[in-house]
């Protein structure tokens, strides 16, 4: 039985002096998206936000990931970039907050630069450089907390600059989602 799907988030773009950071996933694909274009095609996602109208935007398409149930996934597919991060001072942190709605999520515990704020069983909140936070984020894994437990998670990733980049030192932040397919996987016999 194979599982599909993908997480479909539109976003508008807005250039400024001040650029926000982005949450980036592996296989990510940015599709343009045609002012005059209707949002019934993309009624079963729930990541696509209302427009002004007569706004653009692109399609960010991510795909899922998969995980067998009660077998720890590794999910090195996030990082955070910043096109600003040039203009970083040795004191700029950023803000990650990690979720799901079934899974725990962790990092390794010695990355130099990266204080864990919270760690619960359903969310995950770092703070540290761009770099550092990047490293965390290598070593990001996801188990799903109720034993034999299968179906689809979403993993949320939100990022916060802060307002240590870009010249109005306005803070700015991204949120992307991915799903997650957690598969059955027979119990041993007893």
């Amino acid at each position: 039985d194979s599982l599909s799907g993908e997480a479909k988030i539109r976003v508008i773009n807005i250039e400024g002096t001040n650029d926000a950071p982005v949450v980036i996933f592996s296989g990510m694909r940015v599709v343009e998206y045609p002012c005059d274009a209707s949002l019934d095609s993309f009624a079963e996602s729930r990541h696509v936000p209302s427009l002004t109208e007569g706004r653009c935007g692109t399609l960010i398409e991510i795909p899922p990931l998969y995980a067998d149930e009660d077998v720890l996934l590794h999910i090195s597919a996030v990082s955070i970039e910043d096109v600003d991060a040039d203009e970083l001072t040795d004191d700029a942190y950023f803000n990650v907050k990690l979720s799901t709605l079934y899974g725990v999520l962790q990092v390794a515990d010695a990355i130099p630069g990266v204080l864990i704020l919270e760690s619960t069983n359903t969310l995950l909140s770092l703070q540290g450089s761009l770099n550092s936070i990047n490293q965390a984020l290598e070593t990001l894994t996801y188990l799903n907390r109720e034993e034999n437990w299968f179906g689809t998670d979403e993993l949320t990733v939100y990022v916060n600059d802060n307002g240590f980049t870009g010249s109005d030192n306005i803070a700015l932040n991204d949120t992307k989602s991915v799903l997650i397919h957690v598969r059955s996987v027979p119990d041993d016999p007893i």
